[in-house]
């Protein structure tokens, strides 16, 4: 691309991010209650607050490779807006997907003060309840604040993972997972950028502790713990694993406070989900353990047949096995890419963003790999997120024995891509076959 092209690709991207924003102004009746020119302020509040938190999180880096970032954030939005217009929307008022339940429980909380059907996390409609009291209820909100979180999460990771090639980590917030969900009420969503923050902030932490640190770290674990309890617990699984790891008893013992720190947060999400109404609370979580892990587990009313009936547990052993199994179906491309391709990759379905990611993710899995095999090359920071991911990663395919969803994978989207780019870009030092004592990378990564 020409130097000119560059230097005016940002204005013309805001300028075509009007068009599907103005496409959206009308969904369908019932689902909005918000002023058409207070979402125009907002959307140009979207532009403004991604040039922000950009220029905020990679202030040190050059004016490109800010520019660049922008970019990729414009595309992003654009993208997801065109889907929620032409494929998403339309599906709200019907769709039985938690995405599209979500949205029309919010809608009951505001129209009767409270969530008239039975749900296991009330923490996310809540969450996107208020989100949407203060910016409108209109199913464009959802999908402002989730691509504001996204991008600060990325931005964030972008800049620990690797700053000499922080170009090359634009693909954190510009992901197929994340064009599709950014735009709905998702708690995937939360999790993520809740997983994604708290990883870095942790990191951070260890090397400087200062209490806006704290502070972010805290806020943003506090939301996985309202959204979704055993999420957030799993990231206390990830730093407790890390803690064993280290030998600097310093750190181990400041890990010990900040895990004790981190149960009373979960104790918490438990508290605010059990007094909204939530069924998941802590006696629902203990049952819920002892009956997966002893084998009795049901197929849900919509899994019929396939791989996710054939993988449910029926005692202990199968509940681990089955689950390593179910671990790795999230990263595998399925069958069907190659028997149904025409229906698979069409465009006009969301199947199309959720297949491609699955291809990323599986082409990079060979780079995973190699990571975790020379894991004690890696330089900290990059170790720590091979093992937050491995823990989401295992969490997840075993933890959720009745079946098999992709949108599940999207909590660790960006751990798992900045640790698998990181090892693609340093694989001549990563053998498959490890033999080599030569370090990859240095504290100087870390930005």
């Amino acid at each position: 691309m020409s130097y000119p092209m560059k230097r005016i690709l940002p204005f013309i991207l805001i300028i075509v991010s009007f068009i599907p924003f103005s496409l959206s102004l009308d969904p369908p009746e019932g689902l909005s209650f918000a002023d058409p020119f207070f979402l125009f302020l907002e959307q140009i509040g979207m532009i403004v607050g991604g040039w922000y938190i950009i220029n905020n999180v990679l202030r040190k880096y050059s004016i490109q490779t800010r520019t660049r970032y922008f970019n990729f954030y414009l595309m992003s939005l654009i993208i997801s807006m065109i889907l929620l217009r032409f494929i998403w929307v339309e599906t709200i008022p019907t769709n039985m997907y938690d995405a599209a339940r979500y949205y029309r429980y919010t809608l009951d909380v505001r129209e009767y003060g409270r969530v008239t059907h039975g749900l296991n996390y009330f923490g996310v409609v809540y969450s996107y309840y208020w989100l949407m009291k203060v910016f409108g209820f209109d199913p464009l909100v959802p999908l402002y604040a989730n691509a504001l979180l996204t991008l600060y999460a990325g931005t964030l990771i972008a800049r620990m993972a690797d700053s000499k090639n922080i170009n090359k980590y634009v693909w954190v917030i510009f992901f197929p997972d994340l064009l599709q969900y950014n735009m709905m009420t998702s708690r995937e969503i939360f999790c993520m950028v809740g997983a994604t923050v708290c990883a870095v902030k942790y990191l951070e932490i260890r090397e400087k502790r200062t209490n806006a640190k704290i502070a972010v770290f805290i806020v943003f674990f506090l939301l996985m713990a309202f959204v979704r309890p055993p999420m957030a617990a799993m990231l206390v699984v990830a730093i407790g694993v890390h803690t064993i790891l280290m030998s600097n008893s310093k750190h181990r013992t400041r890990n010990l406070v900040l895990i004790s720190i981190m149960g009373l947060l979960i104790l918490l999400g438990f508290y605010f989900s059990d007094q909204l109404g939530s069924s998941f609370n802590q006696d629902f979580l203990t049952e819920r353990v002892q009956t997966t892990m002893s084998g009795d587990v049901k197929a849900r009313g919509d899994v019929r047949e396939g791989l996710t009936k054939m993988l449910i547990p029926h005692n202990t052993f199968e509940y681990f096995a089955f689950g390593i199994i179910r671990s790795l179906a999230y990263v595998l491309p399925a069958p069907h890419m190659v028997t149904n391709f025409a229906t698979q990759f069409d465009p006009t379905s969301l199947r199309l963003e959720g297949n491609l990611a699955s291809l990323a993710i599986f082409f990079l899995l060979p780079f995973a790999y190699r990571g975790l095999r020379n894991y004690k090359k890696l330089p900290p920071h990059i170790q720590f997120f091979g093992i937050t991911a491995v823990v989401f990663f295992f969490a997840i395919g075993i933890g959720l024995p009745a079946l098999i969803n992709l949108r599940y994978r999207t909590v660790y989207t960006q751990i798992y891509l900045a640790f698998s780019i990181y090892c693609f870009l340093h694989r001549k030092y990563l053998p498959f076959n490890p033999g080599s004592s030569r370090k990859v990378g240095t504290k100087s990564h870390m930005a």
